[in-house]
């Protein structure tokens, strides 16, 4: 069985980097929801990758939060 391997442009890897490192700060704030959302909402602005889109569906639902923008 043969692997495919996915390589990422420089620019693409270090928006997808700055989304993740926002998602964490969000995870890091979780218990402050208004700078939570912020992060949350910084990282999709920064990266729309399907990674940062599932991180941010998962941060609403848990959150129970019905104004995903």
């Amino acid at each position: 069985m043969s692997q495919i391997t996915v390589q990422r442009s420089l620019p693409e890897q270090s928006s997808l980097a700055a989304a993740q490192a926002l998602l964490s700060a969000a995870v890091a704030h979780w218990d402050d929801t208004p700078a939570a959302d912020q992060y949350v909402q910084q990282a999709l602005a920064t990266d729309s990758n399907l990674e940062v889109l599932i991180s941010a569906y998962r941060y609403y639902f848990y959150k129970s939060n019905a104004a995903m923008e």
